[in-house]
């Protein structure tokens, strides 16, 4: 966890760990032996899926038995190939691949933590707050979900968020994060979770 918090290197790992071992004479699991670990106790394993190489589908759902791509751009079908060409063993090589974190298994580890359980019920506490004030009819002002007008008005009409462990999402498609301090990212779509405070 410390080495996770810091943004610490493999060989800083590797450091703590020797150090950790000496002194408590017990035997320190490899990075990778701890990531396989924790993946297991948490069922948190990513799922690899092919997708076409211009990032048109992913071979999911009714795609999933295809090899080439139908996607339509304006008259003309992508049709690239999903695989490379066969190797010699004839196994398929996809020519693309997205990767997919299991969302259920990131919220109940999520919830499994005591200090990012109390984090995730930040949306419910705000709401409350905010349903207390329009009770008393003051006067009050919205910045973020958790306390929004738009919150206030689904859970109203809605019925929605009845449960204080309740999770909102929002959906952020095609995104990017360049940085120069790390390794870049990007995605096709991804989860943010609108429970935590707007402070983390």
């Amino acid at each position: 966890m410390a080495w996770r918090k810091s943004n610490g290197t493999v060989y800083a790992y590797k450091l703590h760990a020797n150090i950790l071992a000496m002194a408590s004479k017990l035997e320190i699991l490899s990075q990778h032996r701890a990531k396989m670990l924790a993946q297991i106790l948490m069922e948190f394993v990513p799922r690899m899926v092919d997708m076409c190489p211009r990032s048109c589908i992913a071979y999911t759902g009714v795609y999933e038995s295809l090899e080439k791509c139908p996607y339509v751009h304006g008259k003309d079908i992508c049709n690239e190939q999903r695989y490379h060409d066969p190797t010699s063993s004839g196994h398929l090589i996809p020519r693309a691949q997205v990767q997919i974190l299991p969302v259920m298994a990131t919220i109940h580890a999520m919830f499994a933590n005591a200090d990012t359980g109390r984090l995730l019920r930040n949306r419910d506490s705000c709401l409350q707050a905010a349903l207390h004030l329009v009770g008393n009819a003051a006067t009050w002002k919205y910045s973020d979900f958790g306390n929004s007008q738009v919150h206030v008005m689904q859970h109203d009409k809605l019925g929605l968020f009845q449960d204080p462990r309740d999770v909102v999402f929002t959906i952020s498609t095609d995104g990017a994060q360049l940085t120069m301090k790390k390794q870049s990212n990007m995605w096709l779509m991804i989860l943010v979770i609108l429970n935590l405070p707007s402070s983390i």
